[in-house]
């Protein structure tokens, strides 16, 4: 939608493989007599539009985007209310705002990308101007080059009413360590700790364990193992957990049984590469 467009009531939602989408262009205004279904296979995503509605309700679709939604009317306050589906603010990173109440079930998922440290232009943000109850999965994504730091601190949500419920689950990017704070108008996620890229087990030492759970996964393209990120468990990977062995009781160095194991390692993968060892 690139102008201003007025139905009685909106319905998204798809029978196919294909999601429906419905995209509010800047400076557009959908407005509805009645409501909004999104529904499975449906998405309203704002982009920089607004909508103006009675309700809304995401019954397994997704809401997504950055601008406002309006709901209710006069002084009659309405309400998002999501039964199972995905709330995604942000096209890229960005804000989504509700001029309303909203809650969610434990079907839901609230997604928020982390891209740089300023609200709603280094990372998503839901703002809610009524109450708010929370239910469901926070999922938390890092935008690619985005390393946050220790300390740092993520205002996900805000509401200018009451904040109640908590989420039931918990998906973090890995590397770190997480807290999520509930005030009585806000979610603030911090970041409390930074794991060792070594630490394949996050258990929080890098040692034989390790090391057996890349043996256990050499060759494989994907999955916690592949420390260094490049596609495939090899010789770089053991490499980097050496660089960062503590064993049990702190920073020591690698034990010297398995210094051929490394050797071998290594010299599998570069003969897999058509190199020599010298």
């Amino acid at each position: 939608m690139t102008t201003n467009s007025t139905v009685w009531e909106l319905n998204v939602r798809s029978n196919t493989a294909d999601d429906m989408t419905v995209r509010i262009d800047p400076g557009a205004i959908l407005t509805t007599f009645s409501g909004i279904n999104i529904e499975d296979g449906g998405r309203l995503q704002l982009s920089g539009g607004r909508v103006d509605a009675q309700f809304v309700e995401v019954l397994g679709g997704a809401l997504t985007g950055t601008g406002t939604i309006e709901i209710g009317n006069g002084p009659i306050i309405g309400q998002v209310e999501v039964r199972g589906g995905l709330i995604a603010p942000g096209n890229g990173l960005g804000t989504l705002t509700v001029s309303g109440n909203f809650s969610a079930n434990s079907s839901s998922t609230f997604q928020f990308e982390l891209g740089g440290n300023t609200p709603g232009t280094g990372y998503d943000r839901l703002v809610v101007d009524y109450d708010m109850s929370i239910d469901g999965t926070l999922e938390v994504l890092l935008r690619p080059g985005f390393s946050p730091r220790v300390g740092d601190a993520f205002t996900l949500i805000s509401t200018g009413g009451t904040l109640g419920g908590n989420f039931d689950e918990w998906v973090f990017p890995a590397g770190y360590t997480w807290n999520v704070n509930l005030q009585p108008s806000s979610v603030i996620l911090s970041v409390t700790g930074a794991r060792s890229p070594g630490d394949v087990n996050s258990d929080g030492r890098v040692d034989g364990l390790d090391i057996g759970i890349l043996f256990g996964a050499w060759g494989n393209s994907s999955g916690s193992a592949d420390v260094t990120r490049d596609g495939i468990v090899d010789g770089a990977d053991i490499a980097l957990v050496f660089s960062h062995w503590t064993g049990e009781a702190g920073p020591v160095v690698p034990e010297p049984s398995w210094g051929p194991v490394l050797s071998l390692a290594l010299g599998i993968d570069a003969r897999r590469a058509g190199r020599r060892i010298a």
